[in-house]
């Protein structure tokens, strides 16, 4: 959160998902993108990336995590999911990562 702050971007951060969800839910057009992590309590960023895509099929989303692999990447672009990225990422990489997806929005 702190990252993309620093390069201007607004951002709204949640731990727990049940918030995030909601949030969301109550209005999806004021989101430009969706960054979510693989394994978190409640749902996982594919559940997570699922549920907001249904809402907004439009909506760029990045998935992270920590063990990436040809399957779950496989996983993450058969879902609809825009970009799988590494973790840990460099602010550079996370920062183009979310310009090329959303452009100067």
């Amino acid at each position: 959160k702190r990252m993309l702050e620093r390069f201007g971007y607004r951002v709204s951060g949640f731990s727990d998902t049940v918030q995030a969800m909601k949030t969301f839910r109550e209005n999806p057009a004021s989101f430009d993108l969706v960054i979510t992590d693989l394994n978190m309590p409640g749902y996982s960023g594919l559940q997570m990336a699922s549920e907001f895509l249904k809402m907004r099929e439009d909506l760029p989303v990045v998935l992270c995590s920590g063990r990436v692999t040809e399957d779950l990447k496989q996983m993450a672009f058969s879902a609809g999911i825009k970009d799988v990225l590494h973790k840990p990422n460099t602010s550079a990489e996370l920062s183009t990562t979310v310009h090329r997806l959303i452009g100067s929005r």
